[in-house]
């Protein structure tokens, strides 16, 4: 909501960097920053997308850096705006930001956002290295973990220290606040601390779900199996090729080989398992390219199609480069035959054939 308020014209945006120029300078002038290259460059607040997790982690990058940017901002527009909605939105984004709990929560977010921001990067490539991405697996886990232990202390003091400097109210860890989301017990008159609200119920309840969810995507099973599957790397001529491994890929399939197919896998690993891994999903920018096609081929003007019908446009899509090499004769032969029809469409060659005999007949 910050950065659709902001950067909802171009003249705000050009506000925005107005601001934060000014900002700059004032701080080269006091010496309190230092000038170099690739320092100090003109930015703006970064739209995070839909399909990009990247994106948010740098737009908290850029909200927690410009803070007195927008803040400045956001009052031109509650003073400004010429509709009562923008106003009272802007001041309550305002109010919000001088909020201590956004602050928190702005910086635990921007903190493990940052943890994990090295692995979305190599998941999005289109050419994946399995191999460094089971290593920042594994080595992301590892921070995650040691974060929930001793992180709090961290984020408490840089959340303190960045409220001191905007001037934004710091709370006491040992004041009672009444419990929220139960509203049997803030009747009774039920509190808890602040310590126990942002300890356990914010650090402790966001890290221990991050967590969880790393650990239901990249499970055991399915990290050796990617491990597995690394074997089969083309590079380097086949250069991470590993029988053992490649035999405990078919231990992970015992659907696929039998007995007696395991007894002569060893002989055949390079054409038959070779041919299994290929058709294995393994998650990732593929599966952004198709939400980013989701846009293109569900629009508004034809929002209400069936998911089967949908996944055919977005094969189709997808797959152009396969689709174009298909003959259109083919497709309408195809079409023709899937069930009965009052009209028999005739095959484009005998329709192209007509046309040229006919204006042959003109002439």
């Amino acid at each position: 909501m910050i950065v659709n308020l902001t950067g909802a014209s171009c003249k705000r945006r050009d506000q925005l960097r107005q601001i934060e120029h000014d900002k700059i300078v004032t701080l080269l002038d006091s010496g309190d920053i230092i000038s170099g290259k690739g320092k100090n460059q003109e930015t703006s607040l970064a739209r995070p997308g839909d399909t990009r997790w990247g994106s948010h982690y740098l737009t908290l990058l850029r909200l927690s850096s410009m803070w007195a940017s927008v803040i400045g901002i956001l009052g031109n527009i509650q003073d400004d705006a010429t509709t009562s909605d923008n106003r009272g939105m802007a001041r309550g984004l305002i109010d919000r930001m001088n909020d201590y709990e956004f602050v928190f929560a702005l910086h635990l977010m921007k903190y493990l956002l940052g943890i994990t921001n090295d692995l979305s990067l190599v998941l999005q490539q289109r050419d994946q290295n399995i191999v460094q991405a089971m290593s920042l697996i594994d080595t992301m886990k590892s921070q995650l973990q040691d974060f929930r232990e001793e992180g709090w202390q961290i984020i408490l003091d840089e959340v303190n220290n960045f409220c001191e400097l905007n001037m934004i109210p710091v709370i006491d860890m040992e004041d009672s606040i009444a419990i929220r989301g139960n509203a049997r017990r803030s009747r009774r008159g039920q509190t808890i601390t602040n310590f126990h609200h942002y300890r356990v119920e914010i650090f402790c309840e966001v890290v221990d779900l991050i967590i969880q969810e790393m650990n239901n995507r990249f499970s055991e099973v399915s990290t050796e199996l990617l491990s597995c599957i690394a074997c089969l790397d083309p590079k380097s001529s086949f250069s991470q090729f590993n029988v053992q491994k490649l035999l405990r890929l078919a231990d992970l399939y015992p659907e696929d080989f039998s007995s007696n197919d395991y007894l002569y896998l060893e002989s055949q690993l390079r054409n038959y398992i070779y041919n299994l891994a290929l058709v294995l999903p393994v998650a990732t920018a593929s599966v952004e390219r198709v939400f980013s096609a989701i846009t293109i081929v569900k629009t508004d003007l034809r929002n209400k199609m069936g998911d089967e019908w949908m996944n055919d446009c977005l094969v189709v899509y997808i797959e152009k480069d396969i689709f174009a090499t298909i003959e259109n004769e083919q497709i309408l032969q195809r079409f023709q035959r899937m069930k009965t029809r009052r009209m028999q469409l005739p095959p484009l060659r005998y329709s192209s054939a007509t046309t040229t005999n006919t204006s042959s007949v003109n002439q």
